[in-house]
């Protein structure tokens, strides 16, 4: 018996061992919320910290959670966690309610800059394709750059750049494609503006 339950503290002490710093937090966090008599679970997984209770089903102790947690987003990246999830599981065949929230790691965005990459450069081949031919464009990194003579001229500059982003449905795209800037190139100028993206 003795042998039994030093063979099991010995597993467990191994686990804790192998364990990431992540899923340590997860455990930690656990164990705290239990030490106060709320049953809640928590696990990591894909890079997301989730917690699920029928606490959760209260839609402001949901929202209120995930804010702090939110809060916590500096130290959490620290941990190589991107996303946070908060909510409870309605059962077997019915899908989780769930807010779920992206913390703005670092990492994340660097990924999916990375990820999109080739989208980002698909797309403005396309648009080099579909432009004026004294207009030139491809992406250089997550900028959108667009070469022409014309673009020396400040009021065709404001005239372009305005009509770029009012085009329906191109701020979400370039948003979504991870460009965060566009520069306007002539010869003698090159303009650069942000795309501010939420």
């Amino acid at each position: 018996m003795h042998l039994a339950l030093a063979g099991l503290l010995g597993a467990q002490a191994l686990l804790a061992v192998q364990m990431s710093p992540a899923d340590k937090y997860a455990m930690n966090l656990e164990q705290t919320f239990k030490s106060r008599g709320y049953d809640v679970d928590a696990v990591v997984l894909d890079k997301a910290l989730t917690l699920t209770s029928d606490m959760f089903r209260n839609a402001v102790v949901r929202e209120s959670e995930a804010r702090e947690l939110y809060n916590e987003r500096k130290a959490l990246c620290a941990l190589d966690i991107w996303y946070v999830r908060v909510g409870y599981s309605k059962g077997i065949l019915s899908g989780d309610v769930m807010k779920s929230m992206s913390l703005g790691c670092p990492a994340e965005k660097a990924s999916r800059v990375q990820q999109m990459k080739g989208e980002r450069e698909a797309f403005a081949e396309s648009l080099d394709k579909d432009t004026r031919p004294k207009i030139r464009v491809r992406a250089v990194g997550t900028t959108l750059v667009f070469e022409g003579l014309a673009f020396g001229i400040p009021a065709y500059r404001s005239f372009f750049y305005r009509n770029v982003l009012s085009a329906p449905g191109s701020h979400e795209n370039y948003c979504r494609l991870g460009i965060d800037s566009l520069q306007l190139k002539s010869k003698s100028v090159t303009k650069s503006y942000r795309v501010v993206c939420r």
